[in-house]
């Protein structure tokens, strides 16, 4: 094989290579997460809303939910589609460290909220609210 078609076939291969490392890149948006939740009686009482917008980045794509920490009262999660207010079906956390679906939307872009609370209330006290993981969209 000649010089030339070797590097044709070489840059080709690494094009190729290329290609197929970005695209999962492209249709996947992942961001951490963070926040703390009530705990007052009833924990369904006292839903917080994240504060900034997220987006969509594939149509259909699932939002999920993965949490690393959630403190002694666990996390209820869903979220709110901007839209029109619709919500998705509530999560409990734990399990930790494994994601959970929270909602599919459509078209490509819709912009949607996390809502959250506590999944075990506590009628005094201080107990820790914090929780943390990542978000896949």
């Amino acid at each position: 094989m000649s010089l030339k078609k070797r590097r044709i076939a070489m840059t080709a291969a690494a094009a190729a290579i290329a290609f197929t490392t970005a695209i999962p890149n492209a249709w996947a948006v992942t961001s951490p997460i963070s926040g703390s939740t009530s705990w007052l009686s009833p924990c369904t009482d006292h839903w917080s809303v994240s504060s900034n917008v997220r987006y969509t980045s594939v149509a259909n794509k699932q939002v999920r939910a993965k949490l690393s920490t959630t403190g002694p009262l666990g996390v209820q999660m869903r979220t709110r589609r901007e839209s029109d207010g619709a919500n998705s079906t509530i999560r409990n956390y734990p399990p930790l460290d494994s994601y959970q679906n929270l909602g599919k939307y459509s078209p490509v872009n819709t912009g949607f909220r996390l809502v959250f609370t506590c999944v075990n209330s506590r009628t005094s006290g201080s107990p820790s609210t914090d929780f943390a993981g990542t978000l896949d969209y």
